[in-house]
C-alpha cells in the first residue's frame, strides 16, 4: 500500500473510534465495534512502522 492510503486508513480508524465513543456516551454501547476500530488502528500503525524500518 502507498503511504497516502495508510494515512487515510489510520484517519478512518481514528474517526471510527471517536464515533464509537460518541455512541458509547449515548448509552448504546457496542464493545466489538470499538475494539475492532482499535485493532484496525494498531494494525495500520504497525504497518507504518514496518515501512519506516524497511
Amino acid at each position: 500500500m502507498k503511504r497516502k492510503t495508510l494515512i487515510l486508513f489510520s484517519i478512518a480508524a481514528i474517526l471510527w473510534i471517536i464515533g464509537s465513543l460518541l455512541i458509547y456516551k449515548k448509552g448504546e454501547i457496542n464493545v466489538s465495534i470499538i475494539s475492532s476500530g482499535i485493532i484496525i488502528l494498531v494494525g495500520f500503525i504497525s504497518q507504518i512502522k514496518k515501512r519506516k524500518t524497511a
